[in-house]
């Protein structure tokens, strides 16, 4: 009588494990780095054992990354019926809008991270500072390997005030080389260019009266002054300064910072050479 029953305690425990396998969720890869349970098993149906266990998918009914919240799921089975089609319309839409959104709340979406069309070679600046402003004159020579002509150039800029925005047509061109003394030295006199100062979205809009062709160099002067802070750890702002002692100012440009200083293209990925 023992052994009969500890022959039906270990069938039993044996039984309950298959069952907790075949009920247990699995995770499938939707795309990226989004994952999401991909099947569900139904409940037994009358008299069956745990091997006639059959699983039920559940259907992703949004098919984009989320935004805010989960992706929904739906546990009933069959195929798609005519009114998806709307479905997928409405949930598409639903999602522009949730990026729009988004953009708004955060400074950065996926979208943003892609190969630079216009990248930054190299920055020659000269400071003028004093205790409460930082005036920096700029030239940046600037690459663009866009596929088509470039006639406008947007440069981050966040509370700066920009006094002038220029474009020098005589230069020697970098082309690979880091002879960078040689290269401000070849600069021409410079020419006024068109702008606007984007105080929404902390944008710098140069209007290029010639449109730059695909691997082209060309160099752009801008002078403007800074702000220093007492709060704000971006940028320009003052250390802790000891009784009697001169003001000092810290420079902090990593993340998005540098734009605090200059008009720039702040990316993470727009790395470059400066001389002072």
């Amino acid at each position: 009588m023992t052994m009969t029953m500890a022959m039906f305690a270990r069938s039993s425990r044996s039984s309950a494990r298959a069952l907790l396998r075949c009920q247990a969720p699995s995770v499938r890869r939707l795309a990226g780095n989004t994952r999401c349970l991909s099947a569900l098993t139904s409940g037994l149906n009358s008299g069956s054992s745990s091997s006639s266990t059959t699983s039920q998918p559940w259907r992703v009914i949004d098919s984009q990354t989320r935004i805010r919240g989960a992706l929904s799921f739906s546990s009933q089975a069959g195929t798609e019926t005519a009114g998806d089609a709307d479905a997928s319309a409405e949930e598409t839409a639903l999602t522009s809008k949730q990026l729009e959104e988004a953009r708004k709340r955060y400074r950065f979406t996926r979208q943003d991270f892609q190969p630079l069309q216009t990248k930054p070679l190299h920055f020659d600046m000269v400071f003028d500072m004093t205790e409460s402003k930082v005036k920096v004159t700029l030239q940046t020579t600037i690459k663009h390997d866009g596929a088509q002509p470039l006639s406008e150039l947007k440069l981050n800029a966040k509370e700066l005030q920009v006094l002038s925005v220029e474009q020098l047509d005589k230069f020697t061109p970098l082309g690979g080389g880091n002879d960078f003394v040689a290269h401000v030295q070849s600069f021409g006199e410079p020419r006024a260019l068109q702008y606007e100062v984007d105080t929404v979205d902390h944008f710098l809009v140069i209007k290029l009266d010639k449109p730059v062709q695909s691997g082209e160099e060309f160099v752009i002067r801008t002078v403007s002054v800074a702000t220093p802070t007492e709060n704000i750890l971006e940028g320009l702002y003052f250390d802790y300064t000891p009784e009697g002692a001169p003001k000092t100012i810290i420079t902090q440009c990593q993340q998005h910072g540098f734009q605090r200083i200059v008009p720039c293209i702040d990316t993470m990925d727009a790395k470059a050479y400066y001389t002072t």
